[in-house]
C-alpha cells in the first residue's frame, strides 16, 4: 500500500507515521498546488508482511482513547535536505 501527502503537511505525515507506515522518501517538485507553487510529495508504504501488525495497531487506536482525528492541511513550508 502506498500513502502520499504534501511534504509540508506535518499533521498528515505524523498521522501516517503513527499508524505504522514507513517513509519511502520525498518526490521533489511533484505537482502544482492550488496557490500556484510547486509542492513536494512525501511517500510512505505498508507492505503485505507488515499489514497484520499494522491492522492490529489501527484497531487498538480506534478502540482505545487515542482515536484518530481528521487533521487540517497545515501551512506551506520549506523542506531542508536535513529533514528528509
Amino acid at each position: 500500500m502506498t500513502l502520499k501527502t504534501d511534504a509540508c503537511n506535518v499533521q498528515s505525515r505524523t498521522a501516517i507515521e503513527r499508524i505504522g507506515a514507513r517513509a519511502e522518501g520525498i518526490r521533489r517538485a511533484h505537482m502544482p498546488a492550488l496557490d500556484g507553487t510547486i509542492r513536494d510529495k512525501a511517500y510512505y508504504s505498508i507492505i503485505a508482511a507488515e499489514w497484520p501488525m499494522i491492522r492490529q495497531h489501527l484497531r487498538q487506536l480506534l478502540d482505545g482513547e487515542n482515536h484518530l482525528h481528521p487533521l487540517d492541511g497545515g501551512d506551506r513550508c520549506q523542506i531542508s535536505p536535513e529533514a528528509v
